[in-house]
């Protein structure tokens, strides 16, 4: 909406999206690019209608006929096309033209899912609409701010737990055991016989192994030796088999089956570079991707089936995949900080979850189908779980850079479940110099969180005298401010946070002692905080960030569209300019947008942002669920965060001594009818 400047729909439009999109004239619906093909799109759904196939190269130009009834496309192929767009507004997708494409073929002949009660993509679960009311900067910028009622309902913030606590419990250690030999890339548990599953290996020789233990770590056994990366293991509790997948590099690969008592049969073999494996039991089901491609077979080994093909994105591989047995799909990861959804029907049209981090690499899936939760291990040493979009990211284990007995601790590979126990089980490496002993720990699964009704953050309408000197009082009116536990102002000069004393007087006002700040102090922050949560005094000369791009000096020429560099994944959303705010700033920072280099500001991170900081003063940020801060190695001074229960933390910035974490219910901006000024005599 142009004049609100919120989003009105978003439509999912996957990986190798081109640059063209087209509305058409009744605003009903538009154009998109995938890869080589034209979809239709219902904006007031944002359901796929109809997908046009038949050019073979990249799509440059897209455009509707002024009656609609046309739409047309341009490719690099050399030809221009023209498709006639179907009438109805509201019908399930489908393939418009079959081609010679083996995935083509696979998705043309798949029958339409319809959506399941439940599924979060469907219409009947959509959010409410959340009200706002417009704040107008100094430049002409309009903002929205969140209108609250007098009560919501909050969750609280869980810290993770240390990875040297004693609530966790190292089942095996190479150091101790004498196994796992070798890194650990997949995990299985089985609840009900009492067993833990695992492969372990290297992908540079034939000394990997498929394992078993009992669940304490004793009995240990070897069910397969002598193979070449095995990894991807997947148990099939309903029929008593185990299936993984072998090779690595150039070396062909294959997928392998045995029963529990070690009788093993090949299902496929000469695969390219194969990655993640999942089952789907009911239907007696594998899937897996090697190089660029999703394929299908039975357990049996028969009917295999290629359904998505993307010779494009070669450097594209789902490393983790789980089925979704509810929902009828898959998950995947592609090392990136964000896995994607697949429809099994039209695994083309991938959904893709927000990223969870910036630079983060996600190696090991689990999915609880129970309670629709994603538990996953990133690169950054984190133990995590999030919803199935995405939403509501909690760390429930973490590894702090250094440990007290000189060894390092990471948390790598892969991810299990045993919900009927209560435990979550990872793998990881202990490391000292250059010795590396793999290992395989628990924990106790973190109960779900459940909501409790709090009142409705504080909100500061007014501050009178708007002028003050050190010693002074001053009366703070708006919403929320009974309960007040803590009032801080903000020097805008030097970042510090100075304590004042408070009062509360009649109809819900506060009278504050306004500190001692720094001599060239002049327009602090007020930071108020109650058991509701926290509000801060923000002004109409706050900063909003433009959408520019993130520049890459730092890593020579790279075409992203073409090969994303390794360390940012695959299918890398949309990166942005680096603000640098001065000191003293307010910055206002939208969902989507990158902050970097932040000093001596105060940073708003709304949903869906990223937020770094320089090294230069003290910095504040107030970070909502869903945004993610990050703080480097090299600070000279401090940084506060006050952050929502599922703000996105990296586990270098947790253990970081130079940072104050400061979690609160919720955060509410306050925008009062004049910006308080710190008077010096």
């Amino acid at each position: 909406d142009v004049k609100t400047g919120r989003e009105r729909v978003r439509c999912d439009v996957g990986a190798d999206a081109g640059w063209a999109v087209a509305i058409s004239p009744d605003g009903r619906g538009a154009l998109s690019v995938h890869d080589s093909d034209v979809i239709l799109w219902n904006l007031a759904s944002a359901q796929e209608l109809h997908r046009f196939q038949g050019h073979s190269n990249q799509i440059m130009a897209l455009a509707f006929a002024p009656d609609g009834r046309t739409a047309l496309s341009s490719s690099q192929d050399g030809s221009i096309r023209l498709w006639g767009v179907p009438p109805e507004t509201e019908r399930t997708p489908v393939v418009a033209q079959r081609g010679e494409h083996p995935a083509r073929e696979a998705v043309a002949q798949e029958k339409p899912r319809q959506a399941k009660v439940g599924d979060p993509e469907s219409p009947e679960h959509a959010p409410e609409p959340t009200k706002f009311e417009t704040v107008k900067l100094d430049d002409g910028t309009e903002i929205q701010v969140e209108k609250w009622g007098k009560t919501y309902p909050a969750y609280d913030y869980h810290p993770p737990v240390d990875i040297l606590d004693r609530r966790v419990h190292v089942v095996l250690d190479c150091q101790r055991d004498g196994e796992p030999r070798n890194p650990v890339s997949s995990l299985e548990v089985d609840s009900k016989g009492g067993w833990l599953y695992w492969c372990d290996g290297t992908s540079n020789y034939l000394g990997g192994r498929v394992m078993r233990a009992h669940l304490d770590g004793g009995g240990v056994q070897a069910l397969a030796t002598g193979r070449l990366y095995p990894h991807s293991l997947v148990l099939d509790r309903r029929r008593g088999r185990l299936y993984w997948l072998e090779g690595a590099g150039d070396d062909p690969g294959r997928l392998q089956a045995a029963t529990i008592d070690g009788k093993e049969t090949t299902l496929s073999k000469g695969l390219n570079r194969p990655g993640g494996l999942a089952l789907d039991s009911a239907r007696g089901q594998l899937y897996y991707w090697e190089q660029s491609r999703l394929v299908r077979i039975n357990v049996d080994g028969a009917e295999e089936k290629i359904l998505m093909a993307n010779p494009r994105a070669r450097n594209v591989n789902f490393n983790s995949l789980a089925f979704d047995v509810a929902h009828d799909r898959l998950i995947g990861s592609a090392g990136g900080g964000q896995y994607q959804w697949l429809d099994r029907d039209n695994p083309h049209l991938l959904q893709y979850v927000p990223r969870m981090e910036p630079w983060a690499r996600i190696y090991g899936l689990a999915f609880d189908e129970d309670h629709q939760k994603v538990y996953f291990a990133n690169l950054r040493q984190a133990l995590q779980r999030s919803n199935m979009d995405g939403t509501q990211i909690e760390t429930l284990v973490a590894s702090p850079a250094e440990c007290p007995d000189g060894c390092s601790r990471q948390i790598f590979g892969a991810v299990a479940l045993d919900p009927a126990r209560g435990h979550i089980y990872w793998t990881g490496l202990r490391t000292r110099g250059s010795a590396m002993y793999p290992t395989i720990s628990r924990t106790a699964l973190r109960p779900l969180p459940e909501p409790a009704e709090r009142p409705a953050p504080p909100r500061v309408r007014a501050i009178e005298p708007p002028e003050q000197r050190a010693g002074g009082e001053v009366v703070l009116s708006g919403d929320g401010l009974v309960g007040t536990v803590d009032v801080r102002f903000i020097d805008d000069s030097t970042g510090a946070h100075v304590e004042a004393k408070f009062r509360e007087a009649a109809q819900g006002r506060l009278l504050v002692a306004v500190p001692r700040l720094g001599d060239r102090c002049r327009r602090p922050v007020v930071v108020i905080r109650t058991p509701g949560g926290v509000t801060m005094t923000l002004g109409t000369d706050t900063i909003v960030p433009d959408n520019q791009h993130y520049p890459y000096e730092d890593v020579g020429s790279i075409d992203l569209d073409k090969e994303p560099p390794w360390w940012m994944g695959t299918n890398m959303p949309y990166q942005h300019e680096r603000s640098e705010a001065g000191p003293g700033a307010r910055v206002w920072l939208r969902p989507g947008l990158m902050a970097g280099n932040i000093e001596t500001a105060v940073v708003y991170a709304q949903h869906g942002s990223n937020l770094g900081f320089g090294s230069k003063g003290m910095a504040t940020a107030f970070a909502k669920d869903d945004s993610y801060v990050g703080v480097g190695d090299g600070l000279y001074d401090d940084v506060v965060v006050y952050h929502e229960p599922f703000t996105g933390i990296s586990w270098r910035s947790y253990y970081n001594t130079t940072v104050k974490w400061i979690p609160v219910p919720a955060i509410r901006p306050s925008f009062p009818k004049q910006s308080f000024r710190y008077r010096i005599d």
